[in-house]
C-alpha cells in the first residue's frame, strides 16, 4: 500500500504513528481489533493522497485524529452488527442490566434536551454528536463555519444546562 509521491520509509513512520494512535484510542475490550482498525485507517490515508495527490496529511494531529475516527467507525460498526448480547461483541458493549438501564435514561434526557433546542441549534448538535465535525455540519447545512460554530457549541452548552437540571452531571 503505497501512495503517490510518499517514500516507504515516511509510509512505514506513518502507518507506525497511526498504530499508536489506535492503541491508545482503544477500551481494553477492543485490543484485538487494534491491527484491523490501523489497517483500515492507513486504507482511508492512503485512498485520500491517490484521490489529491497535493493532500498532505502527514501531520501528527491529522494521523491521530484520522485513527480516533477509524476506531469510532469500527465501534459504530460492532454496534450495528450485534446480533445478540451473547455474541463476543455483545458482552464488551452491553454489559450489567444496571448500566444498560442508566445508559437508556441517560439517552432520553439527553434526547427531550436536544429536542428542546431552536430547530437550527438542534440540527447543528444532531449532526455534531453523530460524529460529523462543525466544518462537515456547517457544509451539510449550508452555512459558513462560523455559524455552525456558535449553533453546536451554543447548543452543547444549552444541553448542558437542561442536563444539569435534571440532575444529570458529568
Amino acid at each position: 500500500m503505497q501512495a503517490p509521491g510518499v517514500a516507504t520509509d515516511e509510509m512505514t513512520a506513518m502507518a507506525s504513528a497511526v498504530r499508536r494512535a489506535v492503541g491508545r484510542a482503544l477500551r481494553p475490550a477492543m485490543a484485538s481489533y487494534a491491527d484491523d482498525i490501523a489497517q483500515s485507517a492507513m486504507e482511508r490515508l492512503v485512498a485520500r493522497m491517490r484521490a489529491d495527490p497535493s493532500t498532505k496529511p502527514r501531520t501528527q494531529r491529522y494521523l491521530w485524529m484520522m485513527a480516533n475516527h477509524a476506531v469510532i467507525d469500527e465501534i459504530r460498526a460492532l454496534q450495528r452488527r450485534r446480533e445478540s448480547p451473547e455474541s463476543e461483541e455483545g458482552i464488551a458493549l452491553v454489559g450489567n442490566p444496571h448500566d444498560s438501564a442508566h445508559r437508556r435514561e441517560l439517552g432520553e434526557a439527553i434526547t427531550a434536551c436536544v429536542g428542546a433546542l431552536p430547530l437550527p441549534r438542534r440540527r447543528a448538535v444532531t449532526l455534531y454528536l453523530q460524529g460529523h465535525g462543525v466544518t462537515e455540519a456547517a457544509e451539510i447545512l449550508g452555512w459558513v463555519r462560523k455559524q455552525a460554530d456558535n449553533a453546536v457549541y451554543r447548543g452543547l452548552a444549552a444541553v448542558r444546562r437542561c442536563l444539569e437540571g435534571k440532575g444529570i452531571t458529568p
